[in-house]
């Protein structure tokens, strides 16, 4: 059906007619055009199946008004390649349903609610000042730019199954429940001064860089999410229970935050965490977190972990964090050229790495105590018993049976008598420096195999 053209006047003078109801029409605003919807008889406004072509249209009323009217305004199916925009208006109800718009702005509104729905599609929707927002919902929509700046919202605030291209929340303060649920956002999103109660951030997707500055959670918080770039928390605080449980981030980064009740970031997911001057004032749950690239992460993080996993009584994972406490301080040495033989913690260092990955590997130290143990044994063995001369032994049964007797009494550590003699004589000559040398990395062995399996012991 072909659309009835109106022009701005056209507009106008039907609203202030009485007119509240338009269909199938469209209009070609030629001017910029205000409506006063104060001159307006009807509180009910509805567009159906509309298109606005050309200049702004501004919704506006007149500062000096005694009487405040509820206003709302239907869009319908409707298609705005102008731009839209609600200044200085109060109490008003703004719905969008299935409609294309190109830009939407409210700018020093009070006492509004917008709601936004059906496969609407916006190019840029902008709230700036606004002093009080009652209810806003957006949901089963796309937009390509969400602003808000200095807005405040006290009643119910919800954002679920969008695709957004870029979000930025700057100074805004949220006194109600904010259910940011199960939306893609394809670029950058960005919080910077706000303030938010109870906060549900569940099932979202973040393509690009997610970032938190100066943030006050004021309630409990709920972070589960998969972010595909990287995520910031700068200068945040958590002032009641927060969950980041099951969350995924390619890296995440934590400054300057504080943590004033139970943290949980279990079974979180990343390739490299930063925690850098963060305040745990209660207990924080790392068990099973799963880092990709521990070894990047620096020492200060991975120590900040490990303490946590030490209170929450986690040995399991607070092994693995202790080793990796321990490489990164050893990868560190060798950034200075402090090498095994100038620097006793590189040498200490060298041993654990060498022998159970800093006490998280038992099955090495324990091939490495036979073989290096075995070693020095037969190496003090053709010492003591055939005084250098290779060609005195032979592999006869007594000598065999000499052989691994012997060898048995040697892996005992505290035995310092000679192993091939039945009577206590402690070992002299030149047999003395491998027999000490194999007793060495015996116990070096053994304590390395007691490390790596005090993970499984109970306090």
């Amino acid at each position: 059906m072909k659309k009835e053209i109106l022009y701005s006047d056209d507009l106008k003078n039907n609203l202030l007619s009485g007119e509240f109801e338009f269909s199938d029409a469209k209009f070609n605003i030629d001017i910029s055009t205000i409506i006063h919807t104060s001159e307006i008889s009807h509180t009910e406004i509805t567009f159906k199946n509309c298109e606005f072509n050309n200049y702004e249209i501004t919704f506006s009323d007149f500062k000096d008004m005694q009487e405040i009217k509820h206003i709302r305004l239907n869009f319908n199916n409707c298609t705005f390649n102008n731009e839209i925009r609600f200044y200085n208006t109060n109490n008003y109800t703004i719905f969008i349903n299935n409609s294309k718009l190109k830009k939407i702005i409210l700018y020093k509104t009070d006492e509004i609610d917008i709601i936004i729905s059906n496969n609407s599609n916006i190019e840029i929707l902008q709230i700036d000042e606004v002093k009080k927002i009652n209810e806003l919902k957006i949901n089963n929509s796309k937009i390509n730019k969400l602003y808000f700046t200095n807005v405040n919202i006290s009643n119910k605030f919800i954002i679920f199954e969008n695709e957004i291209n870029q979000i930025d929340f700057i100074r805004f303060n949220s006194n109600c429940e904010f259910d940011f649920i199960d939306n893609k956002i394809l670029t950058k999103t960005e919080f910077s001064e706000c303030n938010f109660d109870k906060i549900s951030f569940k099932k979202n997707k973040f393509i690009g860089k997610l970032a938190f500055y100066k943030i006050e959670f004021n309630k409990s918080t709920v972070i589960d999410i998969d972010c595909k770039s990287n995520a910031y928390f700068n200068a945040c605080k958590f002032n009641k229970y927060t969950h980041f449980d099951n969350s995924k981030f390619k890296n995440l980064e934590m400054n300057y935050c504080k943590f004033n009740e139970f943290t949980s970031l279990q079974n979180v997911e990343c390739e490299c965490i930063k925690l850098n001057k963060v305040t745990f004032e209660n207990l924080a749950f790392f068990d099973d977190i799963k880092i990709i690239k521990l070894n990047e992460c620096d020492r200060k993080t991975i120590r900040t972990i490990k303490q946590q996993l030490l209170k929450t009584d986690n040995k399991i994972d607070y092994n693995i964090f202790r080793s990796a406490e321990l490489k990164a301080h050893y990868n560190k040495l060798k950034k200075e050229n402090k090498k095994w033989y100038n620097n006793q913690n590189a040498f200490i260092l060298m041993f654990g790495k060498c022998y159970s990955n800093f006490g998280i590997n038992w099955v090495r130290p324990v091939k490495l105590t036979i073989i290096f143990s075995f070693l020095f044994y037969s190496i003090f063995f053709w010492v003591e018993y055939n005084k250098f001369d290779i060609g005195n032994f032979s592999l006869e049964t007594n000598n065999l049976k000499t052989f691994f007797s012997g060898y048995l009494k040697f892996l005992i550590p505290t035995n310092l008598y000679n192993p091939l003699k039945n009577e206590k004589i402690y070992v002299d000559n030149f047999s003395w420096f491998p027999f000490i040398l194999g007793k060495i990395i015996i116990a070096i062995g053994i304590y390395e195999i007691i490390t790596a399996f005090r993970k499984y012991k109970k306090q």
